[in-house]
């Protein structure tokens, strides 16, 4: 899970890692039986001491096989890792992004390629591309698990799925 942290003056919440110096936003791994949301906030509060009221889903990604759930919350607060077991973030600074992500920044990201940043248009987005090329992959699939496309049914359905795409050129 992945939190997005704006304040009320629109600026995002990025922490310096302490074992490589790069630029990071909350987020971490789900403990057993635990929601992607309970996730969210329980890796906001230990890794930056901050709660809030409410979180905003911004949608979810699959990078390198794992899935990666985004969030949003708007707070003030003063972030501090005193809660952070793994102490990964000893500088949390509160970013300007209104002009998109400071270069600093985003050449010095954890996670280059962030699932959060590009649903939040702060990164090109490459999510799109890869869902291109999940489902022209899983519609070859199809047409290989048939063995042919020989079959109408097959063909046609193949046909009206490419047609139905969001990539399909009208």
């Amino acid at each position: 899970a992945s939190v997005a942290v704006f304040n009320s003056d629109g600026k995002l919440l990025f922490g310096k890692r302490n074992d490589n110096g790069k630029w990071t936003m909350p987020g971490g791994h789900f403990e057993v039986g635990e929601s992607p949301e309970s996730a969210a906030l329980r890796e906001l509060k230990e890794e930056a001491n901050l709660k809030p009221d409410n979180l905003e889903f911004l949608g979810e990604s699959t990078v390198r096989s794992k899935k990666i759930y985004a969030f949003k919350c708007i707070m003030d607060g003063k972030p501090n890792s005193k809660n952070d077991p793994d102490k990964e973030c000893d500088k949390w600074e509160w970013i300007d992004v209104s002009d998109g992500l400071p270069k600093d920044i985003a050449s010095n990201l954890h996670s280059p390629r962030n699932v959060t940043l590009q649903l939040l248009d702060l990164q090109p987005n490459t999510l799109e591309k890869g869902l291109k090329e999940t489902f022209m992959a899983l519609a070859t699939g199809a047409v290989l698990a048939t063995g042919s496309m020989s079959h109408g049914a097959d063909k046609h359905a193949y046909k009206h799925a490419i047609a139905a795409s969001p990539w399909h050129s009208r």
